[in-house]
C-alpha cells in the first residue's frame, strides 16, 4: 500500500482492509467447514476406499493374500485336525505360516497354473464329447 496522507485516505483504507479481512475470514470457514467434513466417520471410509480402487495391484494383493490365509488355516485344519498334541499343533501352525507366505508370495504363478490346469481339463472334455 501506498503512504497514507489524509483522513479520507485512511478511510478508504482501512475499508479496503476490513473488506480483504471478511473475505480471508470467509474463506477461511470454507476451509475448516471442508476440513471437518473430510474427518467425518463415512468420508474417511470413502477416501480409503477410492484410494484402495485407485491402486492398480491393490486388490489383486488382497486376493492374494486371503487365498494365502486361507490355504495356510485349511493345512493347520488338516494337520492338527483335533488332537490336543503340542507338537502337533506346533506343526500345524508352523505349516500354516509357511503356505500361507508361499501361497501370498505366488499368488499369480498359482493363478496362472491353476488356469492353465482347468483350461486343459475342461477343454479336453470338449474334445472327447465333440468326437463322440
Amino acid at each position: 500500500m501506498h503512504k497514507v496522507t489524509s483522513t479520507s485516505e485512511l478511510k478508504e483504507a482501512i475499508k479496503q482492509l476490513e473488506y480483504k479481512q471478511a473475505e480471508q475470514w470467509t474463506d477461511l470457514k470454507g476451509h475448516i467447514n471442508d476440513a471437518f467434513d473430510s474427518l467425518k466417520p463415512i468420508n474417511l471410509i470413502k477416501s480409503t476406499y477410492r484410494e484402495f480402487l485407485s491402486t492398480p495391484h491393490m486388490a489383486e494383493d488382497l486376493v492374494g493374500s486371503t487365498i494365502g490365509l486361507s490355504t495356510g488355516l485349511i493345512t493347520k485344519k488338516l494337520i492338527v485336525r483335533r488332537s490336543g498334541n503340542v507338537l502337533r499343533n506346533l506343526a500345524g501352525g508352523l505349516a500354516q505360516m509357511l503356505i500361507s507366505n508361499f501361497v501370498a508370495n505366488n499368488a499369480g504363478i498359482i493363478k496362472t497354473i491353476g488356469t492353465g490346469l482347468i483350461h486343459r481339463i475342461f477343454y479336453k472334455k470338449k474334445l472327447e464329447t465333440g468326437r463322440a
